[in-house]
């Protein structure tokens, strides 16, 4: 049995749990149908929200690396003179996601409440970490407009949070709105590509 003085957040934990068990998010999710291939998750990513919204970040990824269109210009030609076609770029968005990204997490997290409760979660924010994570949940967000970010125990028994690339997450909703599952994609670099589901 479990101590709960250790970790006071274990009945919240068992609570959830149980929300989601008597849920019909849960039940939705087991009776989700299989794809052609017995996959549904495949068909699940090519829906045209996932598609549209990956586009969108590919480009803002290439923006970032200083991939612009009008790099790729051609010089011209006029009265058998070649002239250079002028170039300008104004790479203004690193600094102002830089600056955004730094206003967010200046001021550190501060908790209210219950004494116990808020010395424990103090802890977990110290020990995983929380103040990177937090810088790099706000760089996603000013970047692309959404972060996704997966909280789990590690071996130490110790809570940290893992951030999930936007190009990478294809969040799963059912046609109520309701968030029903998550799927990322993934490479493993010992077999082909593959894409899990959590």
């Amino acid at each position: 049995m479990r101590d709960e003085k250790r970790n006071p957040i274990l009945r919240l934990g068992d609570h959830i749990k149980d929300m989601f068990k008597n849920s019909d998010s849960g039940k939705r999710v087991k009776d989700r149908k299989m794809g052609d291939n017995g996959y549904w998750f495949e068909s699940e990513i090519k829906k045209n929200k996932h598609v549209d919204r990956i586009s969108r970040i590919s480009s803002i990824d290439e923006y970032l690396r200083r991939e612009h269109a009008i790099l790729a210009r051609p010089d011209f030609e006029f009265k058998g003179k070649t002239f250079e076609t002028a170039k300008i770029i104004l790479q203004t968005l690193k600094s102002i996601i830089r600056f955004h990204t730094g206003y967010i997490c200046s001021n550190p997290v501060s908790l209210t409440g219950d004494k116990e409760l808020v010395s424990f979660l103090n802890k977990v924010y110290k020990k995983g970490s929380y103040n990177k994570t937090d810088m790099e949940v706000a760089k996603e967000l000013v970047s692309y407009g959404d972060a996704f970010e997966y909280v789990y125990l590690d071996n130490n028994d110790v809570i940290r949070s893992k951030i999930i690339r936007n190009k990478d997450s294809y969040p799963v909703y059912d046609g109520h709105g309701t968030y029903t599952g998550f799927v990322e994609y993934w490479k493993d670099s010992e077999t082909s590509p593959a894409k899990k589901c959590q």
